[in-house]
């Protein structure tokens, strides 16, 4: 057994792939997945499961949600030791931060062939891993959330799934 944690893209944002976490959580119960834990309603989810290969496991989950609450989206799977070093690197610590700045990770699927991304005012790419982005965004009338999200889809594509750094912090102390 290994625990992972799971981040749904597009799970219960604007009103679209709605599913409350209690259905979410008999989801992963129903395939195996044992100690299920939520985290906001967001689409983030703690667990233990079968070392089953993660590819596995995750096509398991999107299959069971398309087919019981007509899920369109894609699951990113993380071994928990992934959230550990994320937190003990503190990419953002070098960052001062005011109530308008949101720091971001982006989980990539799998391997970009290229981290080249469109610049915007107040945002930046401040660290990438294989399969993470690190990224800071300012709030100003010309550079929103929304935006930021647009920039990352046209780079890595629609596959990927980012979080606010304090879900991440959340999610870790929810263990």
């Amino acid at each position: 057994m290994r625990q992972y944690v799971a981040f749904f893209r597009g799970l219960n944002v604007t009103g679209k792939n709605a599913l409350k976490m209690s259905d979410l959580k008999k989801t992963l119960e129903s395939i195996g997945c044992t100690n299920v834990k939520t985290v906001l309603a967001s689409g983030n989810a703690i667990f233990t499961a079968p070392q089953d290969l993660p590819k596995t496991l995750q096509q398991k989950i999107e299959t069971e949600l398309a087919k019981g609450y007509d899920y369109k989206g894609n699951v990113i799977l993380r071994p928990i030791e992934t959230l550990h070093s994320l937190m003990n690197a503190n990419p953002f610590s070098s960052i001062e931060t005011s109530p308008d700045t949101r720091l971001y990770v982006t989980f990539l699927p799998t391997p970009p062939e290229s981290h080249a991304i469109e610049q915007l005012e107040n945002f930046s790419v401040i660290h990438t891993t294989d399969t993470e982005v690190f990224s800071v965004l300012t709030l100003s009338p010309n550079s929103k959330t929304v935006d930021v999200m647009k920039i990352l889809d046209n780079a890595y594509g629609k596959t990927i799934t980012t979080r606010n750094w304090n879900t991440i912090k959340r999610m870790v102390g929810a263990l």
